[in-house]
């Protein structure tokens, strides 16, 4: 079981200044390292595309405005969180509409094995998500560290 958000975090799965004209780029350079890395099988990035159009994940947070894919449970090997830290904001969807965008600065990419373990980390989150400080300390990090540091107060 997940105790922690922090059990989630490596630092080799932390990426600053990426650079996308779109939410699919950033899915391929998220999804890639996290195949590369063992985390998902080779299904995970299209189960994130279909995942994606059927149910948006842009969340029109205050300020710093962030997105959280995921993909079913069962394209994941192993428990993990991608973070991509956006060079400049890429559309996203917004979370529970179909019409309506949100430029978002911030991925967190989830790979859960569990599906349990997935809505409490989705949980988890969307405490980190109402707090704007803590969003906009994230973005402005210099070190991989200090985001998982920032991420494990909560």
């Amino acid at each position: 079981m997940i105790q922690e958000l922090k059990e989630l975090l490596d630092e080799d799965l932390i990426f600053f200044d990426v650079e996308a004209n779109n939410w699919k780029e950033i899915f391929k350079y998220l999804s890639d390292f996290l195949l590369k890395k063992g985390y998902v099988k080779d299904s995970f990035y299209n189960a994130l595309i279909e995942r994606e159009m059927k149910f948006p994940t842009g969340l029109p947070t205050e300020g710093i405005k962030v997105a959280i894919p995921h993909a079913d449970p069962v394209h994941v090997i192993k428990n993990g969180i991608a973070i991509a830290l956006l060079k400049k904001p890429v559309l996203f969807r917004e979370m529970g509409k179909f019409e309506g965008e949100v430029e978002c600065d911030i991925v967190f990419m989830l790979a859960i094995k569990n599906p349990d373990e997935q809505i409490k980390v989705l949980q988890n989150f969307m405490n980190i998500f109402m707090d704007s400080k803590l969003l906009m300390k994230i973005k402005n990090a210099k070190t991989k560290k200090e985001i998982i540091d920032l991420i494990s107060l909560r």
